[in-house]
C-alpha cells in the first residue's frame, strides 16, 4: 500500500518523467507483480502526464519485464557497460525463450564484472602486513 501511495504522490505534480528507485524490492512477489502490472497500464493508457519512467533496479527479470532499454551499471565507481533495447512485445511472458536470453545476457554480463568481495578481501589484507591486520 505504501508505495501506491508514494507512486500516487509522485503522480499528482504532474511529471513528464517519474524516477523510481527500487520502487519494488521491498514487497512480497504477489504485490509487487500487481504493482507493476498498474504501472505498466498507467504508461499505457496515457492517462497521466509520464512519458518516461526512469527505473533503478537490481532485478534483471523486472527490468527485462518493465523496460525498452536497459542500461547496464559496473560495480563502483559506476560506468555503463552496455544499453539494451528489449524488443520483445508486451505484455511480456517470462516463460518464453526470448525473454529468458535476454535476462540471461544482461545476468551473465553483470556477474562477469563483478567485484568478488571475497577475492578484494584477500587482495587487500594479504598486500599488507599481518600486524596491520591484526590491529584493524
Amino acid at each position: 500500500m505504501k508505495q501506491r501511495v508514494g507512486i500516487a504522490r509522485a503522480l499528482a505534480s504532474m511529471p513528464d518523467v517519474l524516477l523510481m528507485d527500487e520502487p519494488f524490492s521491498s514487497l512480497d512477489e504477489l504485490t509487487a507483480h500487481n504493482l507493476r502490472g498498474d504501472v505498466l497500464k498507467m504508461v499505457k493508457s496515457r492517462s497521466t502526464s509520464v512519458n518516461s519512467i526512469i527505473m533503478v533496479t537490481h532485478n534483471v527479470e523486472e527490468a527485462v519485464e518493465l523496460s525498452d532499454r536497459i542500461i547496464v551499471l559496473s560495480d563502483k565507481p559506476s560506468t555503463v557497460l552496455s544499453i539494451k533495447r528489449v524488443g520483445l512485445r508486451r505484455p511480456r511472458d517470462k516463460r518464453t525463450e526470448a525473454f529468458q536470453d535476454l535476462t540471461e545476457e544482461i545476468f551473465n554480463q553483470l556477474q562477469s564484472t563483478a567485484v568478488n568481495p571475497a577475492a578484494a578481501v584477500r587482495k587487500r589484507y594479504h598486500s599488507q602486513p599481518a600486524a596491520s591486520f591484526a590491529r584493524r
